[in-house]
Order: structure tokens, then sequence, then C-alpha cells
């Protein structure tokens, strides 16, 4: 399972205001409280495909401005598995060296900011 938190920026007036109603209603979306027009929420989807595609769909909702991906996480359950290569060095075309290292999934606390009535 993928967990993407996400703040949505909504227009302001009607359209914002139905594009919330219709984010309320959306079975994989857990809303924040809204501020504004900015909407926190967690998304749950299977995979990142599915979760592109939700992506993709919400910015061209009427009434988002845009969706903004805070924060991507994989969930115990993913079929996502980390490296367990150490670091290595490769060449980059411009024949420098650049090391890689290995990115294993974090879980954080993310503490909300103020925002603004």
């Amino acid at each position: 399972m993928l967990v993407s938190g996400l703040v949505f920026n909504l227009s302001s007036g009607l359209a914002g205001d139905a594009a919330f109603a219709q984010l309320q209603r959306h079975p994989a979306l857990t809303l924040g409280p809204r501020a504004g027009n900015l909407v926190p929420a967690a998304l749950s989807t299977a995979d990142v495909k599915q979760s592109r595609d939700f992506h993709d769909q919400m910015q061209a909702m009427p009434g988002v401005e845009y969706v903004d991906v805070v924060y991507v996480g994989f969930e115990e359950d993913s079929e996502f598995e980390p490296s367990s290569r150490a670091p290595e060095d490769v060449t980059t075309a411009g024949s420098s060296k650049a090391t890689l290292f290995d990115s294993r999934p974090q879980r954080m606390t993310v503490q909300p900011a103020a925002l603004p009535n």
C-alpha cells in the first residue's frame, strides 16, 4: 500500500466549494480541516501507478488549482522492496563521479504549520 500526503489548493468561490464536496466523497481520501483554499489530505492507494493516476485526475478537476505532494510512504504490506546494496560510485555522462545511496522509505511525523483562516 502507498500512502501519500497531499495539499489541495482550491479555486475561490463556487468552483472550489464544489471540488471540496467532491473530495469529501472520495473513498481513498482522508481530509484534514479546510483552511481557506487549502485542504490537506492523506491518500491510500494500492501502488504508484494508481497514486499517479489519482493525482492526474485531481489536478484536472474543475475547482482544483493544483495538488502538492508533500509525503509518500510505502506501508509494510507493499511490494516495494528497498535495495540492500551499499552506496556505489557511478560515472555520469559528463565523466564525473557521483555516489548513489540506498534510499529506504522512512516513517516521519509532520506537524502541520498554522494556516491562515
